[in-house]
């Protein structure tokens, strides 16, 4: 099984790469569609929204010529839209395009960090910072689904702003010397991430749009 992969940008790319072999074991990242030979995957970063929309046709493309790849997976952001309406707006793009291998589209609803949010051991239960308690107060992603964060109003952020925000004020707090950002999102790369975002989904049905991205890779 091989995948072609467009995300939206640099943090998904870091992210993927280490996720999905840990969900499989079997898949290995190759850095050039070339290279695609038996169960790999190869990952192209469109640098935001709606860069990353021109990757589409260009990857269709590559796909129908080489005749190697049997996944095309397009990963993009929800943001302020709801799930069916981000949905069907790559739908509408697809529509009238032809591909030689299945299409799957994961929303990330609303963005990266709101699945990071998911994971119950980042944040404290009783913060030092007020941040956190401020933010807690507002909306505790602690025990609530972090898909249904809302937007910070007091400091106008929306929700994708504010879930990045608050999963960073989320490390600082625990350790003042872990952080996260969008050109390096180790903190979240790690195995016992994955996995306990995993566990919370199972457990609660929280990050459900993240159960997409691993049912589309997970080893069977």
């Amino acid at each position: 099984m091989n995948y072609y992969i467009i995300v939206e940008g640099i943090t998904e790319k870091k992210i993927y790469k280490s996720w999905i072999p840990i969900l499989n074991p079997l898949l290995k990242s190759v850095d050039f569609v070339d290279n695609l030979k038996d169960n790999n995957f190869f990952i192209m970063s469109g640098g935001g929204y709606p860069a990353y929309l021109d990757l589409i046709d260009g990857a269709i493309d590559t796909i129908n010529s080489i005749n190697s790849i049997n996944r095309l997976i397009i990963a993009v952001d929800s943001e302020d839209n709801t799930k069916e309406a981000k949905k069907t707006e790559i739908d509408d793009i697809l529509a009238n395009k032809t591909c030689s291998c299945e299409v799957h589209v994961i929303i990330q609803h609303f963005c990266i960090e709101a699945w990071g949010l998911g994971n119950i051991k980042i944040g404290p239960r009783n913060p030092s910072t007020q941040i956190v308690k401020d933010y807690k107060l507002l909306y505790n992603v602690l025990t609530e689904d972090p898909e249904l964060l809302p937007p910070n109003t007091v400091l106008e952020l929306n929700r994708a702003q504010f879930a990045y925000s608050y999963i960073k004020a989320l490390f600082n707090d625990k350790n003042r010397q872990m952080t996260h950002s969008k050109s390096n999102p180790k903190t979240m790369m790690h195995e016992k991430y994955l996995l306990e975002l995993i566990a919370r989904h199972k457990k609660s049905g929280h990050i459900d749009s993240f159960n997409n991205f691993v049912s589309l890779f997970i080893a069977s």
